[in-house]
């Protein structure tokens, strides 16, 4: 069926305005979405909620649960203190929407807008999920909980991810000037937004991920994480004695190739007083300083792992 079809389905199948009328209610005061409110059929063994029309709505205290609420709109409403247990998001328009305390569990988002939404906020946790093919332009991350879910080509470009914390999640596709952070910035974020889980990054693969001018601060632990081993990428420790080391003896070098590797050390120490651990990429540091100034970084950058041998 069409998404048209869907969403009109709940005007003028028999049953179902009055059914459209009671989940809405529901919303309202809270409670369990039971398979029997859906006026139609089980689709693939899940409570048939596709087509539905939240937008503007406040979900508060709502469980769902083995539900498919493909080609329904989410876009401006607030939800808060709800649960999706193995539910399906096939098309789901998210855009402006509110994410308050929400757990996820099991739930597929396939090609999904999230345009300008608020996601994460009072600690919302994403358990064992697939993000595919979503939107996630202009989205505003407060301190989402990812565990064990996947981001497969996925529209990520300009995102700052904030106390945002992952752990055993896996990034495919092209990532573009995405922050990653250990935490919040500043402690009046901690007191306003509530004290995020520590983002550690823990067995974080980028192993199928395009990293393009990404950003890793405020003690975002990198250890464990996997990158890609196409030759492009490199992952370093100790990162703040790394730049401080590259410019220790570079007088000898021509003035533009010194005027390069003190403009990259000033630049990235900027957040390297609380970050240990960076990942470069190589194609970055190529457009922005030239390929052989990008090759002696790399050279300077891996000189002290040698030295520390």
């Amino acid at each position: 069926m069409k998404k048209i079809d869907l969403t009109k389905r709940w005007e003028i199948e028999p049953g179902a305005k009055s059914a459209g009328e009671k989940i809405m209610r529901l919303f309202r005061k809270g409670g369990k979405l039971l398979p029997e409110i859906s006026p139609f059929e089980l689709i693939e063994g899940k409570t048939d909620l596709r087509g539905i029309n939240t937008g503007g709505k406040e979900i508060k205290k709502c469980v769902f649960e083995n539900a498919d609420l493909s080609f329904s709109t989410f876009s401006d409403s607030w939800i808060e203190k709800t649960k999706f247990n193995n539910c399906h998001f096939f098309k789901v328009d998210f855009s402006d929407f509110s994410d308050h305390g929400n757990l996820f569990e099991g739930c597929v988002f396939y090609d999904c807008k999230f345009n300008y939404a608020t996601i994460g906020a009072k600690g919302s946790v994403f358990g064992n999920c697939i993000f595919e093919k979503c939107n996630f332009s202009k989205a505003i991350f407060i301190r989402a909980e990812y565990t064990r879910s996947e981001f497969k080509n996925c529209k990520m470009r300009d995102l700052d991810f904030n106390a945002s914390s992952f752990e055993d999640c896996v990034f495919e596709g092209e990532l573009s000037d995405i922050w990653f952070r250990g935490t919040f910035p500043l402690k009046s974020n901690c007191e306003y937004f509530g004290w995020p889980k520590m983002n550690e990054m823990k067995n974080v693969s980028f192993e199928k991920a395009e990293l393009i001018y990404t950003t890793f601060s405020n003690n975002c632990d990198l250890s464990s994480v996997i990158i890609n081993n196409n030759g492009k990428y490199h992952k370093y420790n100790n990162w703040k004695k790394r730049l401080e080391y590259m410019v220790l003896d570079i007088g000898e070098l021509d003035a533009k190739e010194r005027a390069g590797i003190e403009n990259f050390s000033i630049v990235y120490s900027l957040h390297a007083e609380t970050q240990d651990w960076y990942i470069i990429n190589i194609e970055d540091l190529e457009g922005e300083y030239g390929i052989s100034i990008a090759l002696r970084i790399i050279n300077l950058l891996n000189e002290f792992s040698n030295r520390e041998k």
